[in-house]
């Protein structure tokens, strides 16, 4: 039920979020069971505060670009990673619990589609 639940939730997001910037396109045929639904998009901060706004958790899409990170370039020095650094300042995650309702799913897709 729960695995169940999250890849519905998934497909719900996939196929109303309009987002024309970057579409997850996963492997034919595979089946998707994660805790949130990704977004890279350029209008981060009105969507983050929108989302912030509305009670609505939100993270850094896979914590940003490590070398973005103080940590890490203060050690290694920072490196030409384009596309991290997309990710770093254009991604974030919305939820994609399990437990929510259609109507909680349709709130978060619409807050998005007005942000995005």
């Amino acid at each position: 039920m729960i695995v169940d639940n999250r890849e519905k939730n998934y497909q719900k997001y996939k196929k109303e979020i309009k987002n024309d910037f970057w579409n997850i396109k996963p492997p034919e045929n595979s089946f998707i069971s994660n805790f949130n639904f990704p977004i890279i998009t350029n209008n981060l901060t009105q969507l983050k505060d929108a989302l912030t706004e509305n009670n609505i958790e939100c993270r850094p899409l896979i914590c940003g670009s490590i070398n973005e990170h103080p940590f890490w370039y203060e050690r290694y020095g920072k490196k030409e990673m384009p596309n991290a650094k997309i990710v770093h300042e254009k991604g974030l995650y919305i939820p994609n619990n399990h437990q929510m309702t259609e109507e909680e799913i349709d709130r978060v897709i619409k807050i998005v589609n007005e942000n995005i």
